[in-house]
């Protein structure tokens, strides 16, 4: 590392082995209890190395007879089964729940020389009990290729054992195997050593058996390491071809929410959220999962007051204690705003008439809701000899007010003047007699 600065920051992943040990590098193949070291020793080795990689365990595993320093470890195929189970799913440190850890492979699968001790499958390839404890725990937190059913052949007199992990909080587990006669006897054992066959009668075990098939349903089951046992108790050929399949249900998950609480309001709807009416509220208050155990505010109550904003909040709790409110806010108003029009500009004349352009505004006003909102300003500029125009008010809730409307009559034309005289004057324009003479006036045909 010091010849080579930067060396790991080239490495894509980490290569280790971690076997189970006490200690780092020496008393391996201790009881899983105790070799948390060992399994772990991963995590020294990248602290060391000052890195974080992807950790590839290329060799790991317990062997079925060991010795060390005058140590004898013997271990049975379920017993390995049970560990390296226990040493991928642990919560304090397994394997699986450790994000660094890419992959993790046995020392060897299968091996005929003096390592094979350490193989998965024995000398004539068929799986051991720690195969199918791995790959079933694999199926049972991954699913995937390979998984149920697990198919496999039982002889004569013989036993085929297999780990499975139940996880906790299951509702049931089902063990089912079938095969095409003669007759393959299943026995459990639950991680508390309690031993479940066909002499057993008990409220949490549902079993069948028959020519071809045997299940045993298992309610609220122990969570952890199972062991499923199959026994060739009449078998008529050399071997016999078995299926077997293990399917869990979890419980549904516990009521975790308070009481739906939905505010009802009864009235005739405005604008902007308001109600132009006497308004009743209530409250619809459900919880189909658990039921309804107590509630406060949900009656329904009576409002026939303007209001600018009055509140009310229902409360509820189910059957379980897990409590919610819903609040919800009206506002009514029954009145409608004011409105009044007047001329605010033009130039008044005689008679009621204006002899320039002429302005009406329309204004009002509201006691409850604002702001109230009116005709815009309307202009009369075209003369005419009455033009009634109309304004109008609105609040915010929506009520509306006419106002009295305005008459407008706008002569901005001065009338016409013509004249005559008698007699006509002489060429000139002079007239040398009395000369009588007349004016008059005349208005545009509309006035």
């Amino acid at each position: 590392m010091n010849a080579v600065p930067g060396l790991f920051s080239k490495f894509d992943g980490f290569g280790s082995h971690p076997y189970p040990a006490a200690y780092i590098g020496y008393w391996y193949m201790v009881p899983f209890a105790e070799a948390g070291t060992g399994l772990h020793v991963y995590r020294n080795e990248l602290q060391r190395a000052g890195v974080s990689l992807p950790v590839y365990a290329t060799e790991t595993g317990w062997p079925s007879i060991w010795r060390e320093a005058g140590k004898y470890r013997d271990y049975s195929h379920e017993q390995i089964g049970s560990m390296l189970v226990q040493a991928f799913t642990s919560t304090s440190g397994g394997w699986m729940n450790d994000s660094r850890v890419a992959a993790v492979t046995p020392y060897m699968l299968e091996w005929t020389g003096e390592w094979q001790q350490f193989a998965w499958l024995d000398e004539s390839l068929n799986a051991r009990a720690q195969y199918h404890a791995v790959r079933n725990a694999r199926c049972q937190y991954f699913g995937g290729l390979g998984c149920n059913p697990v198919q496999n052949t039982v002889g004569p007199g013989t036993n085929q054992t297999y780990a499975v992990v139940v996880p906790a909080e299951q509702a049931l587990v089902t063990f089912s195997t079938s095969w095409p006669g003669s007759d393959v006897v299943m026995t459990l054992t639950a991680p508390s050593g309690r031993v479940i066959g066909r002499s057993t009668s008990a409220p949490d075990v549902s079993h069948a058996v028959g020519a071809t098939f045997e299940t045993y349903r298992i309610s609220n089951p122990e969570p952890g390491p199972w062991q499923v046992n199959l026994f060739g108790a009449d078998i008529p050929s050399a071997f016999e071809p078995v299926e077997l399949n293990i399917t869990a249900e979890p419980h549904s998950p516990g009521d975790t929410t308070g009481p739906e609480i939905v505010p009802v309001v009864t009235g005739t709807a405005g604008a902007h959220g308001w109600y132009v009416s006497d308004v009743a509220v209530s409250f619809r208050v459900n919880d189909p999962e658990s039921g309804i155990a107590s509630t406060s505010g949900c009656g329904r109550t009576g409002v026939s007051t303007e209001t600018r904003g009055i509140s009310f909040t229902c409360s509820a709790a189910n059957v379980n204690g897990q409590e919610s409110s819903a609040s919800v806010t009206v506002r009514t108003d029954k009145t409608p705003p004011s409105a009044v029009m007047a001329v605010t500009g033009g130039t008044p004349g005689l008679n009621g008439w204006y002899i320039s352009n002429v302005t009406v505004r329309t204004s009002g006003a509201g006691t409850v809701s604002c702001p109230v909102l009116c005709t815009p300003e309307q202009h009369q500029t075209e003369e005419t000899s009455g033009t009634v125009l109309h304004g109008f008010c609105t609040n915010d809730a929506g009520l509306q007010a006419s106002a009295s409307p305005v008459l407008v009559k706008l002569d901005k034309t001065p009338p016409m003047l013509s004249g005559t005289r008698a007699p006509s004057p002489n060429p000139l324009g002079w007239n040398n007699t009395d000369v009588a003479g007349a004016q008059e006036g005349q208005e545009p045909a509309w006035v």
